[in-house]
């Protein structure tokens, strides 16, 4: 790495969008007044550099801790506002929310609803089966019969 300006660089391409254009000047931000923080306190900035190392790791790093925060900031407002355990479905515009106990339940009988759907049809269909197949045995005996 040549110097901070290539540094810096670097790391708004690592970032650019993949985290938002706030988070991503916040960032540049913090690290370029990092560097001159670090300067004033008599660090050289190849010193620097190397402290912080590959901007391309660093922008890794960052990315992962975004994802965390942003998982645990979900978890603490579903817990805050009693979303914990719920589930959301989204049909077209419309998001229907309700606890997890309550889908499970819904799912087991529309499992159930098919389920005895096929058997009714098996069962109106079975009297048919039966007649074709006995049908079929009958002429199959008399085309024996009269050989």
């Amino acid at each position: 790495m040549k110097d901070r300006f290539e540094f810096l660089e670097k790391l708004r391409q690592s970032l650019a969008g993949r985290i938002d254009a706030g988070t991503l000047q916040d960032t540049v931000n913090y690290y370029q007044e990092y560097f001159e923080i670090q300067m004033r306190s008599g660090k050289s900035e190849q010193e620097i550099l190397e402290q912080l190392g590959d901007p391309r790791l660093l922008a890794k790093t960052i990315l992962q801790a975004e994802q965390r925060s942003s998982t645990v900031q979900k978890e603490a407002y579903e817990e805050a506002t009693g979303e914990e355990g719920k589930i959301h479905f989204h049909l077209g515009q419309k998001q229907i929310t309700m606890p997890r106990w309550l889908a499970i339940i819904l799912g087991a009988i529309g499992l159930v609803l098919i389920v005895v759907v096929f058997f009714y049809a098996f069962w109106l269909l079975l009297p048919i089966i039966l007649v074709t197949t006995a049908i079929g045995l009958m002429v199959r005996i008399l085309k024996d019969l009269f050989r």
